[in-house]
């Protein structure tokens, strides 16, 4: 039995009942197309935003205000936040942890 998966954001945003069948197949369950494309809908940010349960509009701060944090769905957010400089710095930060883990860091 494998010990561990992985399921990297960037493969689950691209296909989400691909990530779900994954996931699935590692827990050894048995579940059929329409559950896994329920799921995978579900799963959507469209879908987690409207849903209390995954939006955390119930949940407010110490002073009242909201603490929704679900913004947008995609890849390479950071590139928006981050000078070229600070991107470097964490391209290489990543790349030496990673380093013979066997692990990918994958940008896009």
């Amino acid at each position: 039995m494998q010990a561990s998966t992985l399921a990297y954001y960037e493969e689950v945003i691209l296909d989400y009942p691909a990530a779900v069948r994954k996931v699935v197949g590692f827990l050894g369950l048995g579940m059929n197309e329409d559950v896994i494309a329920r799921i995978g809908e579900a799963c959507t940010l469209s879908a987690m935003k409207a849903n209390p349960k995954t939006n955390c509009s119930w949940l407010k701060t110490s002073d009242g205000s909201d603490t929704r944090h679900l913004r947008k769905v995609g890849t390479g957010g950071w590139r928006s936040v981050f000078t070229a400089e600070q991107d470097d710095i964490y391209n290489q930060r990543i790349a030496a942890r990673l380093k013979g883990t066997g692990l990918e860091f994958q940008f896009e």
